[in-house]
């Protein structure tokens, strides 16, 4: 005698495409569709604004390079996936 075998449940779950991708001599790995963000501030003790948030990294690192930045302001990239301190690049206007 012999036992049905039920087959296991079927996931909705895609398979997850990671992309790597080098910044400033810094190799990242990351999954498709994660959020990048692109900030800049007024001064050294302003807080960051959020100028850009997209989910494509030549997208952001595009939009990082070509917002220019004035004497006193600075800018970042940052991927909050990485954590709190997961900072991309970061620049200050001299």
């Amino acid at each position: 005698m012999t036992t049905p075998v039920t087959p296991a449940p079927a996931t909705n779950r895609s398979p997850v495409k990671f992309i790597t991708a080098e910044l400033n001599g810094r190799k990242l790995a990351f999954a498709e569709g994660t959020e990048f963000l692109v900030q800049w501030g007024r001064n050294a003790k302003a807080s960051f604004e959020t100028r850009a948030r997209v989910t494509k990294f030549a997208q952001a690192v595009g939009l990082y390079k070509a917002l220019n930045i004035a004497p006193g302001m600075k800018k970042r990239l940052l991927c909050p996936a990485f954590g709190k301190t997961a900072v991309l690049a970061r620049e200050t206007g001299i």
